[in-house]
């Protein structure tokens, strides 16, 4: 009798263990998820903000060119990268 229950009673703590593990690798997974989905939503930023960045050069460029078409100047820095947007490389 005492070694069925020595018996069960290891199996009971193999279970726990068991289900300690499971616990482990699902929060794992979990962070790697959200890990996962954070650096998904950092490259639809970064890639938004090169795409703002394309079309405010644009605009800057003609504003420019149609301001004066004899005078070739570069854009200034801040009409390509405006103060209120994060800068991003």
């Amino acid at each position: 009798m005492q070694d069925l229950d020595r018996e069960r009673s290891l199996e009971m703590e193999r279970e726990v263990e068991r289900q300690r593990q499971l616990d482990i690798e699902r929060a794992k997974s979990r962070e790697l998820q959200f890990n996962l989905d954070l650096e998904k939503e950092k490259q639809t930023q970064r890639e938004l903000q090169r795409e703002l960045e394309q079309v405010e050069l644009g605009r800057s460029s003609r504003r420019e060119f149609s301001a004066n078409p004899n005078r070739c100047s570069v854009p200034l820095v801040a009409s390509i990268y405006p103060l209120h947007l994060p800068f991003v490389w």
